[in-house]
């Protein structure tokens, strides 16, 4: 703040300097070094007004230099010998860092996925630049762990922030449980037909670790429409479920397979497919579409005529991917594969 302390202010005069409006216009500014602080220093500017004639100044001069609590006086006459005298003490106290406004803030984000908290530090009211010690911007910490952070500027003033992490972490966004369930079509190896069996494929992986199945089990053998659940659980307690049905027709006649010439178009396709078979005789056909997992998406039994039949599969509604198409009947089995993308 640029101030100064008058002490005594009058106006002297003979009877003819009564209704003088002479006086002393004096201004300050307390000056401050390269990075803004007060040096301790203040600039007199001095000028006079009123009053008649030419000025003549005594004691301080204008643009002289004090330093905080130096005693100043100014005596100012005009031409009518009309007088003004002003002193006082100069208040301009040098800058300490018990008025630094600097300020360090430190907040952090939770991350789930890391099980750790990321730092921002932020500084404010420093004056000039500025370096950090302790914790750094950004920084990764564990729960639990305190954490200090120091900021200096070129004042050389200081100020810190210091607390621990208390986040409420998602332990499983962390972990990332993942299942995948699958089966495999076992063949006879005599015939190399199906055998109407299947073997599960199951595979889990959890950051946490602890692998726990609960229900079917990797290498589980089972038969054709059996269903299957696999339940996954890690050392957090964290899960995930897959069930489906086993798809593994046994291929009981290659002629009919071959005589029904059964097609399905497009394929692949992005829109609706027909599927499209001939029958030498009237009878039963089930007919499923499946995932390549075993998951039934569409499922028909009826008796269809001789001849050529159509069907139109609602495939536009598909996800993309792989899907199986199987024809039974008491005669034999037909499988396609369906490509929706």
């Amino acid at each position: 703040m640029s101030r100064h302390q008058v002490y005594c202010r009058k106006l002297s005069y003979p009877a003819k300097c009564r209704n003088s409006s002479l006086d002393i216009d004096l201004l300050t500014q307390c000056l401050s070094d390269s990075v803004g602080r007060n040096t301790g220093e203040m600039r007199l500017t001095i000028n006079g007004k009123g009053g008649s004639g030419i000025y003549y100044f005594y004691g301080n001069k204008n643009g002289d230099v004090l330093r905080h609590g130096d005693l100043y006086k100014i005596i100012l006459i005009d031409s009518d010998s009309c007088f003004v005298i002003e002193e006082g003490r100069i208040y301009c106290p040098p800058f300490d860092c018990s008025k630094s406004a600097m300020k360090v803030n430190v907040q952090y984000d939770c991350i789930d996925t890391l099980l750790k908290a990321r730092l921002n530090i932020a500084v404010t009211g420093s004056i000039g630049n500025y370096t950090i010690t302790g914790n750094k911007n950004l920084e990764l910490l564990d729960q639990g762990t305190s954490y200090l952070v120091t900021s200096k500027d070129e004042a050389g003033c200081e100020a810190t922030s210091s607390g621990k992490i208390n986040c409420d972490f998602d332990s499983c966004a962390y972990s990332r449980v993942a299942l995948d369930v699958k089966f495999e079509c076992l063949i006879n190896p005599i015939n190399g037909q199906k055998t109407g069996k299947a073997k599960l494929i199951v595979t889990g992986t959890s950051k946490a670790g602890g692998l726990t199945y609960i229900g079917n089990k990797n290498g589980d053998i089972l038969n054709h429409q059996d269903n299957y659940s696999v339940e996954l659980r890690d050392a957090f307690g964290c899960g995930i479920v897959k069930s489906g049905q086993i798809n593994c027709a046994i291929v009981a006649n290659d002629d009919w397979a071959s005589d029904i010439n059964c097609t399905v178009y497009p394929n692949p396709t992005d829109e609706n497919s027909i599927l499209k078979f001939n029958l030498v005789k009237s009878e039963d056909i089930k007919i499923t579409v499946s995932t390549i997992d075993g998951k039934y998406i569409y499922q028909s039994n009826k008796k269809y005529p001789t001849g050529i039949s159509s069907i139109e599969l609602q495939s536009k509604n598909y996800r993309n991917g792989i899907y199986i198409i199987t024809l039974e009947s008491q005669s034999g089995t037909k499988e396609l594969k369906l490509i929706k993308n």
